[in-house]
């Protein structure tokens, strides 16, 4: 059989995302695709799909670009939390009561900086690319999580993160970290600076008292623009459950696109966040 080049921009199932701003008065349904934030659509596509997609809609603004990677090799600025935390009425400012959330390669539910003191997590729900488990079907069907145009996913509460860690069930590949950029991001925004050697507090976090809700597209990177959106959703409405502000970290980044604030991410994340939506920002 000739060999096929896979598309550079197409995921493990061959299949290229593609995201879309919805014309005013139409739907992203209307179009067989599913809206990840308001006015933006997703779906993922074949080269050949894509191609009859473009053709069936000639006047639809279509945008598949690259995948966002993590550049962790590149970071090398310290934060100044400790004189901030100086300078504060002491107790305060230390994230209680508010969501942390990060749209990353995952995080290391077994580490001590993300448990509390009597060894329960601190992460409230955690959203990862692995295949649907059925454990919250309701959130999963409503993430696109078994919607094979979508990519899949998988939903944990942290009543199954604790189950977890107490050997009570098994803990699978898809809530492990296996690149730990997401590990390293989380313990900077929320890390309570505990670690396996002591109850220390010298790598405590901005927020080391804040609840974490993480969303994991990739065991390694390669993000899309619709896995962005739907965990930074994700976030957003776990958060307003529970009670809570919250902040959205995302790590990433790209060259890719116009930067000004017009594509389909920058318009969905906009849309995610603004005054009509107090305690929210990213």
């Amino acid at each position: 059989e000739p060999f096929v080049r896979p598309h550079p921009m197409a995921d493990a199932n061959g299949k290229i995302p593609v995201s879309v701003r919805v014309p005013a008065g139409m739907t992203a349904q209307s179009f067989g695709m599913r809206e990840v934030a308001p006015g933006v659509g997703a779906i993922r596509l074949s080269p050949l799909e894509l191609e009859t997609f473009a053709a069936a809609h000639p006047a639809l603004p279509i945008f598949a670009g690259p995948s966002i990677r993590p550049q962790l090799d590149r970071v090398a600025k310290w934060l100044g939390t400790e004189d901030l935390r100086a300078s504060l009425p002491e107790g305060t400012g230390r994230g209680r009561g508010v969501v942390v959330g990060v749209v990353d390669t995952g995080i290391d539910v077994t580490h001590p900086a993300f448990r509390t003191e009597d060894g329960r997590t601190r992460i409230q729900w955690l959203i990862t690319w692995g295949d649907p488990r059925g454990v919250h079907p309701e959130l999963e069907a409503a993430y696109g999580c078994t919607d094979l145009s979508q990519a899949p996913c998988a939903i944990y509460s942290s009543e199954d993160i604790d189950a977890m860690l107490s050997n009570q069930r098994p803990i699978p590949d898809d809530v492990r970290d296996f690149a730990g950029h997401g590990t390293h991001v989380a313990g900077i925004a929320g890390g309570s600076g505990r670690t396996l050697a002591g109850e220390g507090t010298k790598f405590a976090g901005v927020a080391p008292e804040a609840s974490l809700v993480i969303a994991s597209p990739s065991p390694g990177g390669g993000f899309a623009d619709d896995v962005v959106l739907r965990g930074t959703r994700f976030i957003f409405d776990r958060a307003e459950e529970l009670g809570m502000p919250a902040v959205v970290n995302l790590s990433l980044g790209g060259d890719f696109g116009p930067h000004d604030g017009t594509s389909p991410l920058e318009a969905g994340l906009a849309a995610l966040v603004g005054d009509d939506k107090p305690g929210r920002a990213i």
